[in-house]
């Protein structure tokens, strides 16, 4: 099966688009869909540092943590798309968990989220260190409540695919030559996976394609 293409949208994400400047606050229209069900409409800005969600609306300001909010999407004017945010349950470490906010970029059977990183800005003082970290993501493909950093695709997800439909996958790489190693041609196999799941769900969004062999 041919079907190299992925949206605009995506193309942009992944390369490491910036949401937020650090001086000044940026609001975008939005939604935001509280844990208790009450939905609020508003000006939106996100702080991915301290993954905080805030609302403006009639000149107020009232902001919530990942444990209040269920999900928020906002309109991105510079890309002219929305961008939908939800709260999941991360493993912090082995005795420790709590909610924090994903970007979800693809849903599906495994769906692609990342989450702004500022981890490693806090293990040195120099300052090309912290340039080189700041504005980067981390990128998971996460089903039935597991995270799997696409850092280990090939050792870890490849094969999951593979175990249900390996004919399929081994032509659809293959004849794609698609390199695993590349978060873009990650995404178009976890996209196509998704799809041999549930045929029925659309594949990437055809109003946003770009050729990956260009």
């Amino acid at each position: 099966m041919k079907l190299i293409t992925i949206p605009c949208i995506l193309v942009f994400m992944l390369l490491n688009f910036n949401l937020l400047g650090k001086d000044k606050m940026e609001w975008h229209y939005g939604l935001i869909k509280l844990s208790s069900g009450i939905q609020l409409k508003g000006d939106i800005n996100f702080n991915p540092e301290l993954d905080i969600v805030s609302l403006l609306k009639d000149g107020n300001i009232k902001s919530f943590t990942p444990s209040k909010v269920e999900s928020f999407e906002l309109y991105d004017e510079e890309i002219e798309e929305n961008r939908i945010f939800i709260s999941l349950n991360y493993v912090q470490t082995s005795f420790y968990s709590t909610k924090v906010f994903f970007e979800l970029l693809l849903p599906g059977k495994v769906s692609l989220v990342r989450r702004y990183n500022t981890f490693n800005q806090f293990y040195s003082l120099k300052a090309e260190a912290l340039a080189d970290n700041f504005g980067s993501y981390n990128y998971y493909a996460y089903a039935n409540g597991t995270f799997t950093n696409l850092k280990r695709f090939k050792k870890q997800l490849l094969p999951l695919f593979r175990k249900e439909f390996e004919e399929e996958m081994i032509d659809f790489v293959g004849s794609n030559n698609l390199r695993l190693k590349r978060i873009e041609h990650q995404v178009v196999i976890i996209d196509y996976y998704n799809f041999l799941s549930d045929p029925q769900r659309k594949v990437l969004n055809p109003d946003y394609l770009i050729s990956l062999n260009n």
